[in-house]
């Protein structure tokens, strides 16, 4: 419905929408500090790292309508080395947001058109700051904490009036919002790849396709073994010993971000009793090595993961041999999953990767849960130990959190007792020396009240993660990035004097932080791919990046040095 002239005027003449037209980014900054500073929050002390003392960033939505985000918060640490660019984007976001609060009563559209031309807000410099649009941000409505600098972390809860939409394959939703189309074909949203199978099948609602298309090389077989989950009983194996690297290549979007996943189950295609060591490389970067026989001893299929951005218009998922390969490498599923932009955006995946460790809910036995809990289709194991445990009186909306993580993840938690320590050593196993991305969850499980909150320190092998976490039934994630680790590790959670209820943790998220290893020069892989197509017989080891890792280059191909390879000589 659109709104009466007069009220209309008298609305946009009321609001307190920033003059933020011909702002660059400096000046957007220098705003934005200014602001801090006229309300006693200074920008240039230091935090501690995990301080509760970071002053919330929601100096846009004061400035905006005179009053605080009821809910929303973005937590700004001063002297966290935040670029102007990111600043910007930051309080671009917000006021996008605050500008879609107001919007809500009227014609969404015609309110938001009426205030940029009123208030002369420059649309070209949103757009610019904030790549998505406006619309996205609206669409989001979030929720989250977002950490950066190597082991920092902070926190941020959010709770959002909009009504959670129906939940479905991430495939099946439209990318679209407010007439504005853009939506994703299905290759480029998800594909679920059953290796060696002969047909495609729905299985669990999901439709598992042929890997026909995908891969050009290997040959497929089948396990007979009575009663084998039906994405398990077929594999390819790539027995020619001359190939530098066996490779799926997958159709994307260029810089989308994905969550890849591979499955393996050996079933003695071979006749052997041992499983093959292998190496697993995506793009240009090793990722892993694959040993699958600690769990086929034990009856069990081996998965991995990594989430990364795709360089290209399509995503290179490789095997290779190396000195511990005493037989064909082999695959028994594929799927490589679009992740949407707020999600693991405290890691910089132009220059990272995350290879996931452990994602556990706490307080859960049983079997891993997946899609359609997850609409991403990420795997939640289940962890318990001596702690005991409650179950959530509230639910908890996924949107509300930029990682979105599925309500089921909050549905139980572990705690203790009023005035302990609550400690949990998780992940079960042994880390090597790396970074790794830390990701908590955290609820209180009682009904919404005036006291239905809880305050504890987060320490992690005894480093204060996060000092005086408030967490109430809306629930809380905090995140650490680059965080260092190493052996066993333990989290304990500390309730502040006189703190009426204990700790308590729903889930966390452990990955590894993965430098990516470069990549061929764009035209040069064209040219390579042109040139592999033109042949009738090209060598098995012509597809995936020409020249990385160095070790697996395609044969007969000699490329130069530097982070981005040049092919030179044939």
């Amino acid at each position: 419905m659109r709104l009466p002239r007069k009220r209309r005027k008298k609305w946009w003449a009321t609001a307190e929408i920033p003059r933020i037209s011909e702002l660059k980014p400096r000046k957007v900054e220098t705003w934005a500090r200014r602001e801090l500073q006229r309300r006693g929050k200074g920008s240039g002390e230091q935090v501690e790292r995990g301080s509760s003392h970071s002053p919330p960033f929601h100096i846009v939505a004061s400035y905006l309508h005179g009053e605080a985000l009821s809910h929303s918060w973005l937590v700004m640490p001063p002297g966290s080395g935040r670029s102007e660019m990111q600043l910007a984007v930051m309080v671009t976001v917000r006021v996008w947001e605050e500008v879609d609060r107001l919007c809500r009563p009227y014609d969404r559209m015609d309110c938001i058109f009426g205030i940029l031309r009123e208030r002369h807000a420059h649309l070209s410099l949103l757009f610019s700051l904030f790549s998505l649009g406006p619309w996205k941000a609206m669409e989001k409505q979030q929720r989250l904490l977002h950490a950066a600098g190597e082991g920092r972390s902070w926190a941020v809860t959010s709770e959002v009036e909009d009504e959670e939409p129906p939940r479905r394959r991430p495939s099946e939703q439209m990318a679209c919002s407010d007439g504005i189309p853009r939506c994703s074909t299905h290759s480029q949203r998800h594909s679920d790849i059953n290796c060696g199978s002969k047909n495609a099948e729905n299985i669990g609602g999901i439709e598992w396709i042929t890997d026909d298309s995908f891969v050009k090389v290997g040959n497929a077989t089948d396990l007979n073994i009575p009663g084998i989950v039906p994405v398990l009983s077929s594999l390819r194996y790539f027995p020619d010993k001359s190939a530098r690297k066996y490779c799926y290549v997958i159709p994307a979007a260029k810089g989308a971000k994905y969550l890849i996943r591979t499955t393996y189950f050996y079933g003695g295609f071979d006749g052997g009793n041992e499983p093959p060591v292998f190496d697993q490389i995506v793009g240009g970067t090793k990722w892993s090595t694959v040993d699958t026989s600690e769990n086929y001893a034990k009856g069990l299929a081996s998965y991995y993961e990594i989430i990364m951005a795709s360089p290209g218009k399509t995503l290179s998922v490789c095997l290779a041999r190396n000195e511990q390969t005493m037989s064909s490498p082999f695959i028994s599923a594929l799927e490589v999953q679009h992740l949407e932009r707020s999600m693991y955006n405290s890691t910089d995946f132009a220059m990272y990767a995350l290879s996931t460790v452990a994602r556990h809910r706490f307080g859960h036995g049983g079997q891993i849960t997946s899609y359609p809990d997850d609409p991403f289709n990420r795997y939640w194991e289940q962890f318990v130990d001596a702690n005991p445990v409650v179950e959530s009186q509230t639910n908890v909306t996924s949107f509300e959190f930029w990682n979105l993580p599925p309500a089921m993840a909050f549905l139980k938690a572990l705690t203790t007792s009023r005035g302990k320590n609550l400690t949990i050593q998780w992940p079960t196993v042994a880390l090597p020396n790396a970074s790794y991305y830390l990701a908590l969850y955290f609820q209180d499980n009682r009904s919404p009240s005036p006291f239905s909150w809880r305050v504890f320190d987060v320490s992690v092998n005894g480093k204060t993660f996060y000092s005086g976490l408030n967490v109430s039934t809306g629930g809380v994630v905090v995140v650490g990035n680059n965080w260092p680790l190493s052996g066993l590790t333990e989290i304990r959670l500390t309730p502040a004097v006189g703190s009426p209820v204990g700790p308590v943790i729903n889930a966390g998220e452990l990955s590894m932080v993965v430098p990516l290893g470069g990549r061929t020069l764009t035209r040069d892989v064209i040219a390579m791919e042109a040139l592999a197509r033109s042949f009738d017989n090209p060598p098995s080891d012509w597809s995936g990046d020409p020249c990385l890792p160095r070790q697996n280059a395609w044969t007969g191909v000699t490329c130069s040095g530097g982070k981005i390879m040049r092919v030179v000589s044939l």
